[in-house]
């Protein structure tokens, strides 16, 4: 994987375009830094590339330098998507290394890039460090834990992302419950009567996860690693397309200000069995049909007898 961060991080306002390395691309690669410190990527073709429209936070612009030479420029506009079009630049890269051809590879840049599009634009609703902090729990323990058993699409298709179903993760007749909990926390918050009620056996999982500076990095420490992590093994367009949708709809966006938000270093995976013995509120044993919401917290310690082999440490 190209380390594009560090690639940016190296240049400065003189470097208009600075090409990349790469000798599996059949097209040319640069990076450069435009005003304000904006970043921006672009391809040289020898041919009239595929006409790319631009979007909220991403200006594309395409010109004809001399005959024979084409350029595909897309440059941010806002400075708080940084992060994400780090994450943009190295998918389109990766799917130009994979690609065979220079007519190829513009297709599956502008492919890709379709298929990101809606990422970038104003965020409708603020993330709160709370929301951001669930998901970058579900994001860990899809690519970290459930893709390893049952492979990216169906992660990716088990994920319920903000749909507010009765689990966070389900898949045939097994489910998932996640809770991002920080390192110290002695409870476990249940938020609703069906988070834990099934008439199948369930796990529930607590994601223990430590807050750290903005500096820390261990390659899992931010939502925008993740996506990458998750992006780059995906193979069809499609469940790319599903996973970025569910990723959005949960209330993640480019334009989004995560500057103050902090980084996480996860100490330890845990997982729960949920069967008839777990302790657990159900519509069943509430017995009182007028009571239609109820949240509860479950004591870590009182949970022991149910936890399943030893902590997934990281």
């Amino acid at each position: 994987m190209i380390e594009i961060q560090k690639i940016f991080s190296e240049l400065n306002q003189k470097d208009f375009f600075k090409k990349i390395k790469i000798d599996e691309s059949p097209i040319s690669i640069f990076c450069g830094i435009r005003d304000k410190d904006l970043p921006s990527l672009a391809f040289m073709t020898s041919n009239p590339p595929l006409l790319i429209e631009s979007t909220q936070y991403i200006k594309v612009t395409q010109w004809e330098e001399m005959r024979g030479v084409y350029w595909s420029s897309f440059d941010l506009t806002e400075i708080r998507a940084k992060k994400i079009f780090y994450t943009l630049c190295s998918d389109l890269i990766g799917v130009v290394c994979r690609s065979v051809n220079e007519s190829d590879a513009m297709m599956q840049v502008k492919n890709r890039y379709f298929i990101w599009r809606k990422m970038f634009k104003e965020a409708s609703t603020g993330m709160s460090i709370e929301m951001y902090q669930g998901l970058y729990g579900e994001l860990y323990f899809l690519c970290n834990i459930l893709a390893k058993k049952v492979g990216y699409k169906n992660a990716v298709k088990a994920w319920s992302g903000a749909k507010h179903t009765a689990k966070d993760f389900s898949l045939d007749d097994m489910w998932w419950e996640i809770k991002t909990i920080t390192t110290g926390t002695t409870e476990i918050k249940i938020s609703s009567l069906t988070q834990l009620e099934s008439n199948t056996k369930g796990k529930l999982v607590s994601v223990i996860v430590e807050r750290m500076s903005e500096k820390y990095d261990n390659g899992y420490s931010s939502i925008e690693q993740l996506i990458t992590l998750i992006m780059d093994e995906i193979n069809e367009e499609s469940i790319k397309e599903e996973f970025l949708d569910k990723v959005i709809t949960y209330g993640y966006s480019a334009g989004e200000d995560f500057v103050s938000f902090p980084r996480y270093k996860v100490n330890a995976i845990r997982m729960y069995t949920v069967d008839e013995r777990f302790p657990k509120i159900t519509s069943k044993s509430l017995g009182i049909s007028e009571i239609t919401k109820v949240t509860y917290s479950l004591s870590i310690n009182g949970l022991v007898p149910f936890l399943e082999g030893q902590d997934a440490n990281n």
